[in-house]
């Protein structure tokens, strides 16, 4: 949500603030880019408004961020996004941001329904209905979670 001018890419030249209300991923690590384990999972997340990684290695190409990009976490902390491009997720290339040290692969509900995917959250897990494929994500605790295939 803008606080000032729009640029002609309809983006703030100031300050840009996107909203994730996921207190989990505004947690700082250094050393391992997922919460869940070892392996790269992307977590699903319905208040996330687009896909975001910290882990610069996911990205086939990375553009810095030409604005500041403030990113609001359900927990009240800011991370600033430094750049976007399009990373390697289990659904195939997808457009995201790197927010450095975000602790977790997110997937945004929102981007995934604007993209032709269909999410259906049920009792013990979810399905991500895409292209003609379905891909299953796993319930941990409380959490939806999409593991490389």
């Amino acid at each position: 949500m803008p606080s000032q001018g729009l640029d002609a890419q309809g983006y703030n030249q100031e300050v840009e603030m996107i909203q994730v209300e996921h207190s989990l991923s505004s947690l700082d690590t250094t050393n391992d880019r997922t919460v869940l384990g070892e392996k790269k999972v992307w977590l699903l997340d319905s208040c996330c408004s687009q896909h975001m990684s910290g882990d610069a290695a996911l990205f086939e190409d990375l553009t810095p961020m030409n604005h500041v990009v403030s990113i609001k976490f359900g927990d009240g902390k800011f991370l600033q996004a430094k750049g976007s491009g399009q990373v390697t997720t289990p659904l195939g290339r997808l457009r995201a941001i790197f927010v450095p040290n975000l602790c977790a692969n997110l997937l945004s509900v929102h981007q995934l329904n604007l993209s032709g995917a269909s999410v259906c959250f049920l009792p013990n897990h979810a399905e991500i209905r895409l292209d003609g494929k379905t891909f299953p994500v796993t319930m941990i605790g409380n959490i939806f979670q999409l593991e490389e295939l």
